[in-house]
């Protein structure tokens, strides 16, 4: 299981693939609050799908903004800790 994080312009989305299917999405507005939400947003979306952190292998960043941008930036530390976690497991 993968979960990709694509950053907009103030709009995050995340989607659960297996392989090339997506198994579940969301999206919501970071309105410079990604850094409280991020995790918080991953989890319902887990939730809603029956899942655990430790069933996700892999989280990848995707983005449309410079990756200059703090919303950029905290979406690569979140998805670096659960690539780590995922290792470990």
């Amino acid at each position: 299981m993968q979960l990709e994080i694509l950053v907009k312009n103030q709009i995050i989305v995340l989607s659960l693939k297996k392989g090339k299917k997506i198994i579940g999405q969301s999206e919501f507005s970071e309105k410079n609050s990604l850094s409280r939400d991020l995790l918080i947003q991953i989890n319902k979306l887990l939730q809603e799908n029956k899942l655990t952190a430790k069933m996700i292998k892999k989280v990848s960043v995707q983005t449309e903004i410079s990756k200059a941008y703090t919303s950029y930036r905290i979406a690569e530390a979140v998805a670096k800790a659960f690539n780590t976690f995922a290792q470990a497991v």
